[in-house]
């Protein structure tokens, strides 16, 4: 029974581009924390470096574009991206959601390059070109479309 609800599930993530749970699971083998691995939805071709923390219903998608996130990030609850065609940078340490963060790109030529240690929570939606540099902050009830924010200190 359990095996066949576990190829129900990943016969659908296949179908719709995302990772099956057992490539997902193999996160773990770089440090990475996965606290609800059936939540956590990775699109295909997204490329993940180490020690990243994903906590439950978190969405990376890379429609017809590319997602490539490094080292030490945190994705709290109903963190969602998705490209389309475009490209998604995002460097160390950096802190995603607590309380809801949806990054977005369209078009080929957009992108958006997150640097370092930065912190992206509570509403913001950030849209196109945008650059944030690292140590860079969006907390409040914030919308950001073709942005760029110059790189300050660590956040902590």
């Amino acid at each position: 029974m359990v095996q066949h609800v576990i190829e129900q599930l990943d016969k659908i993530r296949k179908n719709n581009g995302f990772l099956t749970i057992e490539e997902i699971l193999r996160l773990q083998q770089r440090d990475n924390v996965l606290l609800d691995p059936f939540s956590l939805l990775i699109g295909r071709g997204v490329s993940i470096g180490e020690k990243n923390i994903f906590y439950p219903n978190v969405v990376l998608e890379n429609k017809g574009g590319k997602v490539s996130v490094e080292d030490g990030n945190t994705f709290f609850p109903n963190t969602f991206i998705l490209v389309e065609e475009g490209t998604i940078n995002i460097g160390n340490g950096n802190q995603f959601g607590d309380g809801g963060c949806s990054i977005k790109v369209n078009g080929q030529t957009s992108h958006i390059i997150i640097g370092d240690q930065g912190r992206y929570i509570n509403n913001p939606l950030i849209i196109g070109n945008s650059i944030l540099g690292s140590g860079s902050q969006v907390i409040g009830n914030i919308t950001v479309q073709n942005c760029r924010l110059a790189a300050g200190e660590d956040y902590k």
